[in-house]
């Protein structure tokens, strides 16, 4: 199942879930392709990928890209930036599984990758998408990982929420959004929508 249909299905069944911010998605990869360009990253094949993953745009990349980047790895195995980047854009191709074992390869090195909470996020969805779309488990430990490392993190207290809706914890679910909600801009796209899951949570906590 694709990233776009598996959450029109959460839309139907769960309407809280629609918090799962693409734009967020989005924004955080193109943040992280541009931190993590340090002068020692100079193979060829890693910038391109890089810009692939940024663009969102897996599908029209090149077939031997994926295999390129192996070959890097093979050569470079602690580069963590490049184990992100595999990931980055095995989710995109649908890969979920693959992109989990990538992630877990990108998080286990030390330095930059590590430290980001959106990696940690990125890494939980996938492991997420590759267990049917459930948070709970491992994925939710991988978010609170991210929390750890940054409380305020939207993308961590988005994802914290949807694992407490999942669970039918209404009330820790709130805490979540309700803080994502008092930081999110005044004119950001999200926020009218996640004000109306707040809502609706809020009638199930019995608020």
């Amino acid at each position: 199942m694709s990233r776009l249909l598996f959450l029109r299905s959460i839309m139907a069944l769960m309407p809280e879930r629609r918090i799962v911010i693409l734009s967020m998605v989005v924004l955080s990869v193109a943040a992280a392709i541009v931190v993590y360009r340090w002068p020692e990253d100079a193979s060829p094949v890693v910038e391109e990928a890089a810009t692939v993953v940024a663009a969102g745009g897996a599908r029209g990349s090149r077939a031997d890209l994926l295999p390129e980047l192996a070959a890097h790895l093979d050569k470079y195995p602690r580069d963590a930036r490049a184990w992100a980047i595999v990931a980055r854009l095995k989710f995109l191709r649908d890969d979920y599984a693959g992109a989990a074992t990538a992630y877990a390869r990108a998080v286990e090195l030390p330095g930059k990758v590590a430290r980001d909470p959106l990696v940690w996020c990125e890494y939980a969805d996938a492991l997420a998408m590759a267990n049917g779309g459930r948070l709970a488990g491992k994925p939710r430990e991988l978010v609170d990982h991210a929390l750890a490392l940054d409380a305020k993190n939207t993308r961590a207290l988005e994802m914290a929420g949807s694992a407490e809706i999942e669970a039918g914890n209404y009330a820790a679910a709130l805490r979540y959004w309700e803080e994502l909600l008092s930081i999110l801009p005044a004119d950001s796209p999200d926020r009218a929508e996640l004000a109306r899951a707040v809502e609706r949570t809020r009638m199930r906590a019995g608020r």
